[in-house]
């Protein structure tokens, strides 16, 4: 049995039809033409522009490192999130205790997704992060620590 869930930039809704069209689009672009024309919408959806102006080297790491995958590596993976299935009726059912964490400037689950998650799941804490995309844990990672060691410390007390 699972002690302790930790939700991170996630939804439990179907992927809404804007966001589809748009992640579709740019997934056929990608996939015809290469990453590297799609490559500020992609770095813009993943990262808070806090974090792209502030950390330019390690932004330029990760647009690197995005050019050298090739579509495939990455396809079944936005396939995934594009044909989602609405799960928000099953949230009730989970008693583990949870931490749902979602950056304040998240474009690909904004945060609202993440509020459905935390008041659907009963006795859920609910950690917005500041000046923070989708990618928390790279983004931030000493918050994600301090919030982790006080949720899992409140836990032995």
């Amino acid at each position: 049995q699972v002690a302790n869930l930790l939700l991170i930039g996630s939804s439990a809704d179907e992927e809404e039809s804007t966001s589809k069209r748009l992640f579709e689009s740019l997934a056929k672009v990608a996939d015809s033409i290469g990453t590297h024309s799609i490559m500020e919408d992609l770095m813009m959806s993943m990262f808070s522009s806090y974090y792209i102006n502030n950390h330019p080297l390690s932004s330029k790491d990760w647009e690197e490192y995005i050019l050298r995958r090739k579509p495939i590596d990455y396809l079944p993976c936005v396939q995934a999130v594009l044909q989602r299935q609405e799960a928000v009726d099953l949230l009730a059912g989970i008693k583990t205790r949870t931490v749902v964490m979602v950056g304040e400037e998240d474009v690909a689950e904004p945060t609202p997704h993440s509020v459905v998650l935390h008041k659907k799941i009963a006795g859920s804490a609910l950690e917005i992060i500041s000046d923070c995309g989708h990618l928390v844990p790279i983004e931030k990672p000493n918050e994600v620590v301090k919030v982790l060691k006080g949720w899992l410390g409140a836990a032995e007390k």
